[in-house]
C-alpha cells in the first residue's frame, strides 16, 4: 500500500519528464561521470509524467551502474509514479472492450470484492508507516541547501481486522495524534487498506463514472484491463484526513479533514476475475491546506 499526502506550501515545482527522458538521463555520459549524490540530487528535482513500471525499474537497476543514493530517489520516483499511466510503448495493443464486456468486467469487479470480504480472515498486523519529506537539508560547503525527497522516520502501529472491520487502538491513535500536533512531523491517516477502501471506493464509483482506460501488462504475463472511475463531492465517502499543518508560526497547529471528489483506476485481471491494483487521488482544491493526496493499494 502506498499513500500521498503534500502539505499545501511547496518551495520548488519538480521539473516533469518521461520514462524514456529518464532512462536518457541514466545511461548518458554526463550522469556517469557525476558522482553518486549528485545524480540523487538531479533525481530529487524532477517528478514523472508517466508510470515507472516495477519492471522497468528492475531493468535499469540491472543494466545501469548506480550508487545507493541514486537507487534509493530512484525507487522514490517509481512509487511516486504509481498514479500515472504507463507508457504507451509498454501498454498491451489490445482493442477496446465493448460495452457489454465492460458491463461482464464491472459486474466480476462487484463481485470480488464482495467476495474478497467474506473469506478475509480475522488477523492482527502491524502497519509500519515510512515517512519521507522535502524540506531543505543542510548542504556541504558554499552549496545551496539540498532540497529532494528524503526519509524523516518511521512509525509503528499494531492493528487488528475483526468481522470486516479495521480496529486501532483508540488510545494509541489518540496519542499519536497527539504527538503530530505538537511537532511539525505531518501524518496523513491511513485506512480500510484490507478491504473496506475497496468497498467505499466502488460504492462511490459505480454511482458514478466508470470506463475502460487502458490495457496494462501486468506482472505475471497476463494482460490487465485498466477501469477509470471519477466520483464528484456529492457523492464522496472518501475521508482525507492530514495531521498537522499551520499557516504561519504564530498559528496553532491544525488538522485538515474533509471528503473530496476523487478519481482513480482499477486494475482489473479479467481472466482470473481479481482487483489487481486500486488507485485513488483526490480532488482537491487549490486553496486547501493540503495540495495533494493519493492511496494505491496492490492486492496479492
Amino acid at each position: 500500500m502506498l499513500m500521498l499526502g503534500l502539505p499545501g506550501a511547496q518551495g520548488h515545482a519538480a521539473t516533469p519528464i518521461t520514462v524514456e527522458q529518464l532512462r536518457q538521463y541514466l545511461t548518458g555520459p554526463h550522469a556517469l561521470k557525476m558522482r553518486d549524490g549528485e545524480v540523487a540530487e538531479r533525481l530529487g528535482a524532477v517528478t514523472l509524467s508517466e508510470q515507472l513500471t516495477g519492471r522497468t525499474l528492475a531493468d535499469l537497476f540491472a543494466t545501469t551502474p548506480m550508487g545507493p543514493q541514486t537507487r534509493d530517489q530512484l525507487s522514490l520516483l517509481a512509487a511516486a509514479s504509481i498514479w500515472r499511466d504507463p507508457p504507451k510503448a509498454e501498454q498491451p495493443d489490445f482493442p477496446a472492450p465493448d460495452a457489454d464486456l465492460q458491463k461482464q468486467w464491472i459486474d466480476a469487479v462487484v463481485s470480488f470484492a464482495n467476495g474478497y470480504l467474506q473469506h478475509l480472515p480475522d488477523f492482527l498486523a502491524t502497519r509500519v508507516t515510512q515517512s519521507f519529506d522535502n524540506m531543505p537539508q543542510a548542504a556541504k560547503q558554499k552549496h545551496a541547501p539540498r532540497i529532494a525527497l528524503h526519509p524523516v522516520g518511521a512509525t509503528h502501529r499494531a492493528i487488528a481486522y475483526r468481522n470486516g472491520h479495521e480496529e486501532v487502538d483508540a488510545a494509541a491513535a489518540e496519542a499519536a495524534a497527539g504527538a503530530s500536533a505538537t511537532t511539525e512531523g505531518s501524518n496523513l491517516s491511513s485506512w480500510g487498506e484490507f478491504g473496506p477502501v475497496l468497498t467505499t471506493v466502488l460504492g462511490d464509483a459505480f454511482a458514478g463514472s466508470v470506463q475502460f482506460a487502458h490495457w496494462d501488462a501486468g506482472t505475471s504475463g497476463n494482460p490487465m484491463a485498466v477501469l477509470h472511475f471519477s466520483v464528484p463531492r456529492s457523492g464522496s465517502h472518501y475521508l482525507v484526513d492530514f495531521c498537522c499543518y499551520r499557516t504561519d508560526e504564530d498559528s496553532g497547529w491544525m488538522r485538515f479533514r474533509d471528503t473530496p471528489g476523487y478519481h482513480g483506476d482499477i486494475t482489473f485481471d479479467p481472466n482470473a476475475g481479481q482487483i489487481r491494483r486500486l488507485s485513488v487521488e483526490a480532488d482537491l482544491q487549490s486553496s486547501d491546506a493540503v495540495e495533494a493526496s493519493g492511496i494505491a493499494v496492490e492486492y496479492g
